[in-house]
């Protein structure tokens, strides 16, 4: 082998090495970035107040901003990795720390490709969703260390996969709180209300 070979053949190996290290690097980050935004972590008992939601929120990384509406007022968090976008609608008594409901929704309907519409659903994309979705809906709107809470845990974790057709709605009762999921392939929502909706 000429001296030229050998050292196109090296420099090849190197680029090679280095592609996959920095690879490894980025899904290593987008991993740790989306942990360490899914597992906020209460020390405290949590409290189902607007303010403390808020606050776990901007903790974990989300823009939070404020909405005033018509007759109540919201948090919006916002975190968006990639095209895949998690928000929080924490809708609340004006001028009163009492949450009406909240909204959560995992959307990655930013992978669909706009130009073919009719494409087959990407397994890959369902599959990231539901995989967001999962940690997601693990909020804390209990303490960490309840009964609630590993409750929840077990509901998310067997529901997270199934609301992906228009209509079907999953619903349970835990604690004083009521949990609804629904969604589509690529949009997962949970609804958290004090109150059975009608």
């Amino acid at each position: 082998m000429s001296m030229n070979k050998k050292i196109k053949v090296s420099h090849a190996v190197i680029v090679l090495i280095l592609a996959i290290a920095v690879g490894y690097g980025i899904s290593a980050n987008k991993e740790e970035t989306f942990s360490h935004v899914s597992s906020t972590s209460a020390v405290t008992p949590f409290k189902f107040t607007a303010s403390a939601m808020k606050k776990s929120l901007i903790d974990s990384g989300y823009e939070v901003r404020n909405e005033r509406l018509e007759t109540l007022d919201a948090y919006v968090g916002i975190y968006q990795q990639d095209k895949l976008e998690v928000r929080f609608d924490i809708y609340h008594t004006r001028d009163n720390d009492q949450i009406d409901w909240v909204e959560v929704l995992v959307d990655a309907s930013g992978y669909i490709d706009l130009n073919n519409l009719d494409a087959p659903t990407n397994p890959k994309v369902v599959e990231a969703t539901t995989k967001a979705a999962a940690e997601v809906f693990k909020f804390p709107f209990f303490s960490k260390d309840s009964e609630e809470f590993k409750t929840l845990t077990a509901w998310v974790d067997s529901n997270a996969s199934k609301p992906t057709k228009k209509g079907k709605l999953i619903e349970t009762k835990i604690g004083d709180l009521y949990f609804t999921m629904y969604g589509q392939p690529y949009m997962r929502f949970l609804e958290i209300t004090t109150k059975r909706k009608e």
